[in-house]
């Protein structure tokens, strides 16, 4: 098994920078989930661990060893692509043998290795059939089998899951997080889903515009963003937010906009002025009183979703259409005015200028 490190990697085209001073590391059998926007470099970066990229800045590390210039054969990695990439002449066992065989091992140990792998996946029944023949999900199974029967230092995942049906993503999504606790190897998934980064990652890395933004737990990402980028694409539905005052005096910090109020404890980083006010949709209860943090706005539309809903909401102080999830017998009606209140707790406050995290 092994690390991988990022030292101040870049990735140029001439001119245009695609990812600029990466610098990260993957811990040995850590479950690693680059996300982001698409065009924002995390497939480049991917690709640049597996060698398909040439790296024109930096240093790239799998374990001590410098792979700048190693080619991708020599790397001891295995990667499961977008489109499967599975040899359309060949059966599943063939595509599965396949790099085995090109390393000459002993065919009952091939056998055996397919074997089992096929078994692991519940895809020994296709073993005899060619990929037209097959599911998409079939298919990711078998390109999953193919990387697995190699038995890598490092599983690189380039958004495997983007052409499978809804209900199939969220199957295959449990697969592959078993996959990963049953081999402990280093997996580096790549994917624009926050969904599928938040539910994966033992830790995920978020990128945008070839830089990376913040990495952390999923936890971590969700409850503390770096900044409003983080904090707006992080999370589903994603964050409201607004524009407000922040004031300051005897030990309380007062926040105020059009039809928000949040009262908080004051700490060392408030300074009174312009902020923005971030406040999740899962955050938002339904309020009797205007007492401590609350928010109100005119309700708009109403999707009922069976246990939830979702309230769509019509705020001056907001940056564009906000939202509130609440249980759905306590859903207010479209067309009126309601109240919404939220622990101080879950209140996010970012600078408008430099668009940070405050504290």
């Amino acid at each position: 098994m092994a690390k991988v490190i990022f030292e101040k990697v870049e990735k140029r085209y001439g001119d245009n920078v695609v990812i600029r001073e990466l610098s990260l590391a993957v811990e040995d059998k850590e479950f690693l989930v680059l996300v982001g926007p698409s065009g924002c470099g995390k497939s480049t970066a991917l690709r640049m661990i597996a060698g398909l990229e040439e790296i024109t800045g930096g240093h790239l590390r799998i374990g001590e060893l410098v792979v700048n210039d190693l080619h991708p054969k020599a790397r001891d990695i295995a990667m499961v692509f977008q489109n499967y990439a599975l040899y359309p002449h060949m059966t599943v066992y063939e595509n599965m043998a396949f790099a085995l065989k090109l390393r000459k091992l002993p065919v009952a140990e091939i056998d055996t290795k397919v074997r089992e792998a096929a078994r692991s996946l519940e895809i020994e029944h296709l073993l005899e059939r060619k990929p037209k023949a097959l599911s998409g999900g079939q298919r990711q199974r078998v390109a999953i089998g193919r990387a697995i029967v190699r038995e890598p230092k490092v599983f690189l995942m380039d958004e495997p899951l983007s052409n499978l049906d809804a209900k199939l993503r969220v199957s295959m999504r449990a697969e592959i997080k078993k996959l990963h606790q049953r081999l402990a190897t280093t997996f580096v998934y790549v994917t624009h889903d926050q969904t599928e980064a938040m539910t994966l990652g033992d830790r995920i890395a978020v990128m945008r515009g070839g830089d990376l933004q913040q990495h952390g737990s999923p936890l971590e990402v969700y409850d503390r963003p770096a900044n409003l980028f983080v904090a707006t694409f992080i999370g589903s539905p994603q964050m409201n937010l607004f524009d407000a005052i922040l004031d300051v005096s005897g030990g309380r910090a007062r926040v105020t906009a059009s039809g928000l109020a949040l009262d908080l404890p004051a700490e060392p980083h408030h300074r009174p002025g312009k902020v923005v006010v971030g406040l999740r949709p899962e955050h938002l209860d339904p309020a009797e009183t205007a007492e401590g943090c609350t928010l109100e706005a005119d309700v708009d539309v109403v999707e009922t979703l069976g246990s939830e809903s979702y309230v769509h909401l019509r705020a001056a102080s907001a940056r564009g259409p906000a939202l509130a999830r609440v249980p759905v017998e306590v859903t207010p009606a479209p067309g009126g005015r309601a109240r919404f209140s939220v622990r101080p707790s879950r209140v996010h406050l970012f600078d408008p200028a430099s668009e940070k995290r405050l504290g």
